[in-house]
This record gives structure tokens, C-alpha cells and sequence, in this order.
């Protein structure tokens, strides 16, 4: 007994005396030579009247007489009672820190120890040998800490386990990459630790390491090259089974004791969980990893993820936002329950997910004993957005998800298979991204009977952005089209990358109301639009390559491609190909009753015939200035045409006639046309026979003003005779040449 009291005794006095020993001193700390050899000191207590006060950095070499000093060491009871000392800063050059020397430290709240790859020995603050002993920071209130190397010490019972043991003060730590293990009980008891960043080098951490942190609410695992080994809190407890966490960065993947059963799985059935992100170092997700983490609203999963096993995610009933990062090659997901006796059920389908981000290509069992897909069913499933590292689509991908409204496809997307889109009753919204490769799209449903059904007819399609070539079968047996009589498609928006408008693809959409196609598209199939009955606008945008137009019907009295709609405003950017002839509805303008008004970019060369024949509403049309000839019977039968520009030009423009009549009086290009006024910005060519009609405006009573421009320096024979009302005639430039009777019965003032 008398033994017992006097070691105490000594213990309790030896604390009390404070070395007095410096060699010298440097921006208020003091040192003492270890070696003069190897050039290190070691920092020591100050004298007994002064004291360590503040924030504090240790520099890892000090300069003294003319030569550089590394500092190696912190001697025993240096910061012995600095009530003062708030926040110290320890250098990756001190690889030893001795006993007591944070006795009495009951200000110091911030630590950070540097990272160095090589450990850090430590001393204890007092040793007890009957009772619990105390470590080295146990006078220490710290709250943060930065602890950058691994740090060696007696741990045992009688010197307190662990420099941070019991630290009840202690809200943060940042493990850095100087450690690669951390001990036994290292942060045993903290009850007010928050937050914890294990740093990517640490690899394992011992049992208890976080025993009753019972406010960790942030858990971050960096990313590491190799798994993280992880011990337990005891018989049937994971690591983290006192941890309140409710945000979790995993960048890597975690190895414990027994992985096929759930017992030590550290984030089993863990209902504090909120935010879940994994990281690209994590290559798998195990088999009910995440089972029954109620609480969980937000889930991001790595871009190097390759597989996510059975019921990860079984009972996740409150998973609504979920983020699969970019990734190259596939990420198998498994299902959520199989059964052989009915339908099983699909990876999420516990989860209410209203938001998705798809980054990757996925692969799962399609069938209908796994439910389908992950996400079939979702019916809380708002918006879905796919990335643009994503290949394929697969079957049933979102089927039944009834409440999705938005749907972004990334441009390398090659193939959305069948079913993807099935009853998505809600879906308004589809965005196909630009992309060079044509994508095929799959069907709602093959008939081999009568009409299948095509991609989107479940959805209500109100706006589509079309940035690829679509490819699909263009059977009925397949529902045509993927727009396929969307009756309520009102928007569409072509991107520059599509080339191909193909056959049936905007087939009976009657609320399109204007259509603008890029230079790039090259061909518009047949019957593209036919039943847009309210497609009014369309610009063709200007291009340098000729754009080949498809028909409506073939028959013995054919219909144009634009035979259905009621366009009444149209910009020609691009010369267009098309069959004509009475089988195939002449051309695609041709007899669009509603069409009042057309313009001809600069880039059109060539108007072919029948172009806009029987336009009967057709009222203004500006010819652009490249255009180098205007075929026959392009106006016939436009009768309320009275407005006529032909813009400024360099070469002639060659017109053509509306009938060709060799026993008579033929007809010319606007005979059908009540012109009125006109303007003329370059010189005209013209047939001046009798069987053409003579000029095209050729006893055009109804005119009353007309404009040559500057560039017109000659006028042909019987340009405007018997031109009886034009009463107004303005000459911009002037006139070398002029023909034959060209304005005969003209009252003109000049």
C-alpha cells in the first residue's frame, strides 16, 4: 500500500517540474541542440516565468549560429500548464513528442500534425499502475484536429488507449494521407466528434476506433488505390453501430469481418443515413450494403462502379434523388428480389426516386422474375437525364414510370430499346442530344396482327428537341414512327447533326404548329408530315447542298409532301429535289391552300417546276439574288399573288411559263397572278414567243407600281405591254437597253 501511494506521489510531483534547460531562443520558442552533428534541436519549455500563449507553429527547421537546426523532437512537459496555448501546428520534421507534454493544456482546442509517411512517437500524460491511465492529451480540450501521420504509442489500459481518447470536446478530424492505420479505440468515447475524413493512404482502422461517437453525423472515406479494412464495436456490432451518420462519402470500397452476412456490415439497416455519395475508387457495391437505410433522399454512385449486387438498396423508402457519375463500359445491376412464382421486383423498386442522373451504360435481367428493369415501376419518377457516356438504353428501362415527365437522352445513346417508354402516361418532354451516329429506337409493342405500337404512343408528348438521325421500322407492325400521331406534339426542334427526316416521322402530329430544319438534313422521307393539320411555319435554313423531298401519297393523282398542312409562311433556304408529276402531287408545295407568304434565301440557285402550283392563298413571294432560273408552272394557279421581289443580283434570271401552247396564244410564269407591285433587282430572260405568253408580265392589267433596281440596265421586249393600270414605275439606276414595245399601253409616271 505504501508502495502504491508513493509511486503516485512521484508521478503527481514529476509532473510539477518543468525543464529550465535552452540553448537559445527563436520568435518566442525555445530550443535545445539534440545533435550538433546531424544539425537537430528539439523544442523545450520556456523559462519558468514565461509561458506558451496563442496560436502556435512549430517550424520544422530554425537557423542558429549561422547554421540550420531540423527540428526532431518535442521534449517532455514542454506545454506543461500553457493555460494559454489555443492552437498548435506540429511539423512533419518532429518524430517524437514526450510524456506530460500537454499537462495542464486546458486551452488548446486546434491541433494539426503535418503529414509525413513515417510515424510520429508519442508519450502519455500520466501512468497509473492501479488504475486507467491518462493520455497525452487528456488535459486537452481539442475540437479539431488534422492528424497527417500515424502516431505510435503505449495504448494499453494503463496509458489512457489512445492520445484521443474520451476526447468529449473533440467535433472534427481530417486523417491525412500520412496514415495508414489507425488504432485500437483511437477516437473511443467522443461523443461530440461530427465530422471524420479518413484520409485514402489509411488502410484499416481497429475496433472501437469510434465506439460511442454518439453525434457523428459526417463519415468521408477518400479515395484510395486499396479496400479499407475495418473492425467492429464487438460481438454482433459493426464500426459505426454508436454513429449517428446521415452523410457518408465512401471512396472506396470497406473489407470487414463475415461480408455475406449483414452482421458487421457497417451501413446495414443504418437509418440515420441521409446522403450517400461512392466514389471512383469503388468498383463494387455488395449485396444489401444499403439495406434498409430508411432515410436515405440522396444516393451518387462512382463512375468506376461495375456492379451493384442483389437488394443494395431493398427498403430505401425514402431514395428520391439518385446520380450514377460518367463512366465508360457497363454497370450490372442485379434485381431486388427474384421469385420463380411471380413477378420479381427490380434493384430501386423500393425507392420513391423523382430524380435521375444515368451516366452509364446499364446491364440487368430484363425478364419478368426480375422485375423488368431497376427502375420500372418508379412512379414517383419526375425527371431523367442521360449522359453523354451512355450507349444503349435497354427494354423496359422506364416502363410504367407514370408520373415521369422529362426525359434528356445524351448524344452517344446508339439504341433505346423496346418498351423503354411504356405508359409513361405524364411524359411531356424529350430531349434527344446532338450526335453524329443515327439512333435506333425500339417499339411499345409489335402486332402481328394489325398497328403495333411505337416508342411514345403511352406519352403525351408536348415538346421534343430531335439533335440525331433516328432510325427505326417503319412498319405498321411497329407503330411507324416513334412520334407517331402525337396529338399533342406542339414543339419540335431539329439540331444540326441530323441528316435524315425519315419516313412517317412526324406521321398525323396535328398540334405542330411550325417546323425549322437545319442545313444538314439532307432527306425528309415520305409522308413525314402527312396529317399535321396544323403545321402553319416552316423554314427550310439556308445550306449549300440541295435538300430531297419525299411525297405524300403515290397514286394515280398523287399528294405532296406538305399536302396535310396549312402552312401559310415559309422561308426556302436550300434548293430542293423532289418527283414530279401528277402521281406524285407535282411538288411539295403544290396546292398548300393556306400559303400567303414566301421567302428564297440567297442560297437557292433553282425554283423547279410546280414548285408552289396552285397556292391559291399565295399572295407575297421575295425571290432571293442567286437564284439562276424559275422552272414552269411554278406560280400557275396562285390567283391571289400581288406582291413580287426579286432582290438585288449579278447574273439574269431565267424564267420559265405556265403553259406552252403551240398552236396559240400560250401562257406566261405569273398569268394566273393579279400582280401589283413588284420590284426587279436584276435583269430577266424570258421566252418572247407568242406560245409562251410573251413576257411574264405580259398585259398584267392589275399592276400599278414596279421597281427596277440599280443593277437593271436593260429591260426585254413587252416587259410590262399592255400593263394598263401601272401608273407608277421608279428606275433606280439606268437603262442601255430597252426591248421591243416593253412598256406598249403603259400611263406611267416616272
Amino acid at each position: 500500500m505504501i508502495k502504491r501511494i508513493f509511486l503516485i506521489l512521484l508521478a503527481f510531483v514529476g509532473g510539477l517540474v518543468v525543464s529550465m534547460a535552452h540553448d537559445f531562443e527563436k520568435e518566442g520558442i525555445y530550443y535545445t541542440i539534440v545533435s550538433p552533428e546531424r544539425q537537430t534541436v528539439m523544442v523545450v519549455a520556456p523559462p519558468s516565468e514565461m509561458t506558451y500563449e496563442g496560436e502556435m507553429v512549430i517550424p520544422e527547421s530554425v537557423r542558429y549560429a549561422g547554421k540550420s537546426f531540423r527540428v526532431t523532437a518535442i521534449d517532455k512537459r514542454t506545454f506543461q500548464q500553457c493555460t494559454q496555448l489555443s492552437s498548435l501546428t506540429v511539423p512533419p520534421s518532429v518524430m517524437e513528442i514526450g510524456d506530460s507534454a500537454f499537462w495542464g493544456c486546458t486551452g488548446l482546442k486546434y491541433l494539426v500534425l503535418k503529414d509525413n509517411p513515417r510515424p510520429l512517437h508519442v508519450g502519455s500524460n500520466m501512468y497509473y499502475g492501479v488504475s486507467a491511465g491518462q493520455a497525452l492529451f487528456y488535459d486537452c480540450p481539442l475540437e479539431t484536429l488534422y492528424l497527417g501521420r500515424e502516431l505510435q504509442y503505449e495504448g494499453g489500459f494503463f496509458y489512457g488507449y489512445s492520445p484521443f481518447y474520451k476526447k468529449k470536446e473533440l467535433s472534427l478530424v481530417v486523417i491525412g494521407e500520412g496514415v495508414h492505420k489507425l488504432e485500437n479505440r483511437a477516437f473511443y468515447g467522443c461523443e461530440s466528434l461530427t465530422s471524420v475524413t479518413i484520409g485514402g493512404a489509411v488502410a484499416s482502422v481497429g475496433n472501437y476506433a469510434f465506439y460511442a461517437c454518439t453525434s457523428l453525423k459526417e463519415l468521408i472515406v477518400k479515395e484510395g488505390s486499396d479496400p479499407l479494412e475495418i473492425g467492429t464495436n464487438g460481438k454482433e456490432k459493426d464500426l459505426f453501430s454508436d454513429t449517428p451518420i446521415e452523410v457518408l462519402y465512401l471512396g472506396r470500397e470497406l473489407r470487414f469481418p463475415l461480408p455475406e452476412v449483414h452482421l458487421y456490415n457497417p451501413f446495414y439497416k443504418k437509418e440515420s443515413l441521409v446522403s450517400v455519395t461512392l466514389g471512383d475508387s469503388v468498383k463494387e457495391i455488395r449485396p444489401y450494403a444499403f439495406w434498409g437505410c430508411r432515410s436515405i433522399v440522396s444516393l451518387t454512385v462512382g463512375g468506376n462502379v461495375k456492379r451493384i449486387g442483389r437488394s443494395a438498396f431493398s427498403r430505401c423508402i425514402s431514395l428520391r434523388e439518385l446520380f450514377f457519375k460518367d463512366g465508360e463500359g457497363e454497370l450490372f445491376l442485379d434485381a431486388n428480389r427474384h421469385t420463380s412464382s411471380n413477378r420479381g421486383e427490380g434493384l430501386f423498386s423500393d425507392s420513391p426516386v423523382e430524380t435521375l442522373y444515368l451516366g452509364r451504360t446499364l446491364s440487368y435481367s430484363p425478364s419478368y422474375f426480375d422485375g423488368y428493369s431497376p427502375f420500372y415501376e418508379q412512379t414517383h419518377l419526375r425527371s431523367v437525364v442521360v449522359g453523354e457516356h451512355v450507349v444503349s438504353l435497354g427494354d423496359h428501362l422506364f416502363g410504367e414510370c407514370k408520373s415521369l415527365a422529362k426525359v434528356t437522352v445524351g448524344g452517344a445513346v446508339e439504341y433505346i430499346g423496346n418498351y423503354s417508354f411504356k405508359n409513361c402516361t405524364a411524359l411531356t418532354e424529350v430531349e434527344l442530344h446532338d450526335g453524329v451516329k443515327p439512333l435506333h429506337v425500339g417499339y411499345n409493342k409489335f402486332a402481328s396482327n394489325g398497328i403495333g405500337e411505337s416508342l411514345f404512343s403511352d406519352c403525351p408528348l408536348q415538346r421534343v428537341y430531335l439533335g440525331r438521325t433516328l432510325s427505326y421500322n417503319i412498319s405498321r407492325y411497329y407503330g411507324f414512327s416513334p412520334f407517331y400521331r402525337q396529338k399533342a406534339l406542339s414543339s419540335v426542334v431539329i439540331g444540326d447533326e441530323v441528316e435524315t427526316l425519315p419516313q412517317n416521322i412526324f406521321y398525323h402530329c396535328t398540334a405542330l404548329t411550325e417546323m425549322v430544319i437545319p442545313c444538314g438534313v439532307s432527306t425528309i422521307g415520305n409522308m413525314a408530315f402527312m396529317g399535321c393539320t396544323s403545321l402553319r411555319y416552316l423554314e427550310l435554313k439556308d445550306g449549300n447542298l440541295p435538300l430531297s423531298l419525299g411525297y405524300n401519297l403515290f397514286e394515280s393523282k398523287g399528294q405532296p409532301l406538305f399536302y396535310d398542312a396549312p402552312i401559310d409562311t415559309l422561308y426556302l433556304g436550300r434548293d430542293l429535289h423532289y418527283l414530279t408529276g401528277e402521281a406524285y402531287g407535282f411538288a411539295p408545295f403544290s396546292c398548300s391552300k393556306a400559303l400567303r407568304q414566301v421567302v428564297v434565301g440567297e442560297q437557292v440557285t433553282a425554283i423547279s417546276d410546280d414548285l408552289f402550283r396552285d397556292c391559291s392563298a399565295l399572295s407575297s413571294v421575295i425571290i432571293g439574288s442567286r437564284v439562276e432560273k424559275i422552272g414552269n408552272r411554278v406560280f400557275q394557279g396562285c390567283g391571289k399573288l400581288s406582291r413580287l421581289y426579286f432582290c438585288d443580283g449579278k447574273k439574269p434570271l431565267l424564267l420559265g411559263y405556265t403553259a406552252y401552247n403551240p398552236s396559240g396564244f400560250g401562257r406566261s410564269l405569273f398569268f394566273d397572278s393579279p400582280l401589283e407591285e413588284i420590284y426587279i433587282g436584276r435583269e430577266l430572260r424570258y421566252p418572247e414567243a407568242i406560245h409562251y405568253g410573251y413576257s411574264p408580265f405580259y398585259r398584267k392589267e392589275s399592276l400599278r407600281k414596279a421597281t427596277l433596281g440599280a443593277g437593271v440596265t436593260g429591260v426585254g421586249s413587252r416587259l410590262f405591254y399592255g400593263c394598263s393600270r401601272l401608273e407608277e414605275l421608279h428606275i433606280e439606276g439606268t437603262l442601255s437597253k430597252v426591248g421591243n414595245y416593253a412598256f406598249y399601253g403603259c400611263p406611267v409616271k416616272k
